[in-house]
């Protein structure tokens, strides 16, 4: 009997000891953050990233049009641009966001007409990538062959 109470006492002691836990607020609070935290950060840092990823793209396409606008413009051509020159004049405009380097490939191409255009693709077929880019932006500035 004695042991039957003791066991009893001891349940409701910590039926007690579990009512007494959940009404507890203090806390509270930072159980929650810590709860939360981490989806937040997590959601706070894919959003950082994927700005910077849109900033520098629109970096290197603002870049690469005014850059192709020296050629369309005949610019490039008076001042006798070569290859490493125009990718000077494309990595200038990028301000350190990709690796000029490595990491940029200029390929100027000419074509007589539109219909005439074939683009090799720069891929073998393992994927990688063959560097066979050239530079010939044509002798004439866009428009003034009367087209």
């Amino acid at each position: 009997m004695w042991a039957k109470l003791a066991t009893s006492v001891r349940r409701l002691k910590s039926v007690r000891l579990a009512r007494r836990f959940v009404r507890q607020q203090s806390g509270v609070a930072a159980v929650e953050f810590g709860m939360v935290a981490v989806p937040f950060l997590a959601l706070i840092f894919a959003i950082l990233e994927s700005s910077v990823i849109f900033f520098a793209g629109q970096a290197l396409e603002t870049a690469v049009a005014d850059s192709g606008r020296l050629i369309m413009t005949g610019q490039a051509q008076q001042q006798g641009f070569d290859q490493a020159a125009f990718k000077n004049s494309v990595c200038a405009k990028i301000y350190g966001l990709f690796d000029c380097a490595n990491g940029i490939f200029i390929d100027v191409k000419s074509f007589p007409s539109f219909a005439a255009m074939t683009m090799p693709s720069p891929l073998d077929a393992q994927g990688n990538l063959v560097n066979n880019f050239g530079y010939a932006p044509g002798n004439e500035p866009f428009g003034s062959s009367g087209c």
